[in-house]
């Protein structure tokens, strides 16, 4: 995606993919069900593209992702990858035994069983 779609607007992306495409204002607005006047007055932000469903009908016929439509470059915040604390947390959320309610009940169930004393021991070692 070139960096000068980001100061495009929706309609005006439309426009410019059309137009790469080789595609006329009437074939794009066949294609998703709607009149040439529609897609000029959207191309020339006369009109609002707000409706998820068109935006999606028109990202099918130009062959581009709604993304490139509606925000060529994602917040970064969307692309973050999980952070080595992110798995450190989890794998301890998974590996607490104060986190088992099973071996909880075992422990008063079943005196044969190990229970948490056991697990508590294990833990401290």
């Amino acid at each position: 995606m070139s960096d000068h779609l980001q100061h495009l607007s929706p309609g005006q992306r439309v426009a410019w993919h059309r137009v790469r495409r080789g595609m006329s204002q009437e074939v794009l607005a066949g294609l998703v069900g709607r009149t040439e006047d529609w897609l000029s007055k959207i191309e020339n932000d006369r009109a609002a593209l707000d409706r998820l469903s068109i935006i999606r009908a028109l990202a099918d016929a130009l062959r581009i992702s709604v993304f490139d439509i509606i925000d060529p470059h994602p917040a970064e915040s969307t692309r973050r990858e999980p952070s080595h604390l992110d798995v450190s947390a989890v794998r301890s959320a998974l590996t607490d035994y104060r986190n088992c309610p099973h071996c909880w009940q075992r422990s008063k169930q079943s005196p044969k069983r190990p229970g948490w004393r056991f697990f508590a021991a294990m833990w401290q070692k």
